[in-house]
């Protein structure tokens, strides 16, 4: 809703407004564009072409669009009961403001969900309070992996069941880390690694690292492109193994190419 508002009066703008837009995807070219100049990855112009000859190109590569292959040992080693999740009745409000209202909702093994609604509907909020991130809630009736919330577990007790990422994370990590270390700082909920790896940390890591092959191989985490980053992000969040995968709109801002990437290894997740 908010994006065909925008649009509409985006147009509106153009009749008398110059416009130069720059896009990741080409689903978000506008309509008033007419001609489309596109950059290599040196920074160098590599065409000018009109829009109805670019949406006509494909700038996907063919080798990004092969399967992944997860590990062979990937499955929990979290012995958790089912549902997963177990919400009833949730509500949550910021003073005045009404946020959720009598949320019920049950997440099962086995079980793929999408969570949609506008912005402002209260999606990030409820994630919030599934990951533990949010204290209001505690004094709900929320059972997360058969235990109720606020029965004496701590937060290192849910995180440890879920795998998360959303792309506001990466801000976090600045460190120079190998993409070895981010792996393993996913085994430990850290932001960073901090203490010497185990000689089992070590071997998931190099597992993963096989899976995603070699041009993640011997780099640090900030060499790697947008799309690159992500992926290690979603593996991170994989590699101790959950029973629950969380993504919250994990392909904001990627191209069309990093996007099919992205999606592939998620395809290979649900397999």
């Amino acid at each position: 809703e908010t994006r065909t508002f925008t649009l509409e009066k985006l147009a509106q703008i153009s009749e008398h407004t110059l416009f130069v837009q720059l896009f990741y995807r080409k689903a978000d070219v506008l309509d008033v564009i007419q001609t489309v100049a596109t950059l290599d990855e040196s920074g160098q112009i590599q065409s000018i072409i009109s829009k109805a000859e670019f949406l006509q190109t494909s700038n996907i590569k063919k080798t990004e669009k092969q399967a992944f292959e997860l590990p062979a040992s990937f499955q929990s080693i979290a012995p958790v009961s089912n549902p997963l999740i177990k919400l009833k009745n949730v509500s949550l409000s910021y003073g005045d403001k009404e946020v959720l209202r009598d949320i019920s909702w049950e997440i099962r093994q086995g079980e793929f969900w999408q969570l949609a609604g506008p912005i402002g509907s209260g999606k990030s909020s409820l994630i919030s309070m599934i990951v533990g991130d949010n204290p209001k809630g505690y004094g709900q009736d929320i059972t997360l992996f058969g235990h109720q919330k606020g029965s004496g577990e701590s937060i290192w007790d849910i995180k440890k069941h879920i795998g998360y990422f959303t792309p506001s994370m990466l801000a976090q990590f600045k460190r120079n880390d190998s993409v070895e270390h981010m792996i393993i700082s996913g085994l430990l909920d850290s932001i960073g690694l901090y203490v010497k790896p185990t000689d089992l940390q070590l071997q998931i890591a190099h597992n993963w690292l096989a899976v995603l092959g070699e041009s993640f191989h011997a780099k640090n985490f900030m060499q790697l492109s947008y799309g690159q980053q992500r992926i290690v992000m979603v593996v991170r969040a994989l590699s101790k193994q959950p029973p629950l995968l969380i993504l919250d709109e994990p392909t904001v801002g990627l191209d069309d190419e990093n996007t099919a990437l992205f999606i592939s290894m998620i395809h290979a997740i649900a397999r």
